[in-house]
């Protein structure tokens, strides 16, 4: 026997379908906030672009202002690192010169290197004790390590004049010490 029930009803499990609703609603849910959150960064950027361009003269302004004062900065720096690193050479041929008698006309070449600390001196109408006691009184100078002597041609037989070549090797921290005091 078989027993029919017609007004009995199934129980039918909706859990699937609460669980589709709540899925397909937090979809919908970060959807909105992913094209909400877009549309306003769309919308700034816009506004941001709009400032741009009206106030582009003043911004480029702003970056060459800003370049100057980089490049100002920069000359200050070198300025500042020079006037620490250098000491006076006018003072130096000042005081060289000066330990020459009559160094306008004995003095034909005066070259001067601050990279090799060094200093070429070409002297013209001199005669040999005259060259000794100029090179004695360079070497005595607390600035000076040493004084090579090159060459010595002979400028005229009747008054024993020759031309000296000099080089003058200076001790930089020596004169920088005594440019100091």
């Amino acid at each position: 026997m078989i027993n029919v029930n017609f007004f009995r009803k199934e129980a039918k499990n909706i859990l699937p379908l609460i669980l589709l609703f709540i899925f397909l609603l937090g979809a919908g849910a970060i959807a909105a906030e992913v094209y909400l959150s877009r549309a306003d960064y769309e919308a700034a950027l816009k506004r941001d672009q709009a400032w741009l361009d009206q106030n582009s003269e003043n911004l480029n302004l702003s970056r060459e202002m800003m370049q100057v004062d980089q490049w100002i900065s920069q000359a200050e720096n070198v300025q500042n690192t020079l006037r620490q690193n250098q000491f006076p050479m006018n003072r130096l041929t000042e005081k060289l010169a000066a330990l020459i008698p009559d160094e306008d006309a004995r003095v034909t070449s005066f070259q001067l290197s601050e990279t090799s600390g060094q200093v070429s001196m070409l002297l013209q109408n001199t005669r040999t004790e005259e060259a000794l006691a100029i090179i004695s009184d360079l070497e005595a100078q607390p600035y000076v390590d040493k004084v090579q002597f090159l060459n010595a041609e002979q400028q005229d037989q009747a008054t024993q004049e020759f031309s000296f070549q000099l080089i003058i090797e200076l001790n930089l921290q020596a004169l920088a010490e005594e440019d100091a005091e």
